[in-house]
């Protein structure tokens, strides 16, 4: 596989893990109405942690070689 996608897994699955560590300790201390609130409040960091300069980078080169196959054809 590619080092860089192996990275980007990496990064992600550890992205992921911590926010459940995180939640699940708050999750113990919260209502239900704060818990909806903690869970997209979560669901936006993982998601802007996820969609840095690295991600972007790896988006493009993706879609760069996409294209690149799709011209051969």
């Amino acid at each position: 596989m590619n080092p860089v996608f192996d990275l980007f897994v990496d990064r992600t699955q550890s992205l992921l893990e911590r926010w459940q560590r995180f939640y699940a300790i708050e999750a113990q201390r919260r209502s239900p109405d704060e818990l909806q609130e903690l869970q997209d409040k979560c669901l936006l960091s993982v998601i802007c942690e996820i969609s840095d300069g690295f991600t972007q980078g790896m988006i493009e080169e993706v879609n760069q070689r996409i294209s690149l196959k799709h011209e051969e054809k």
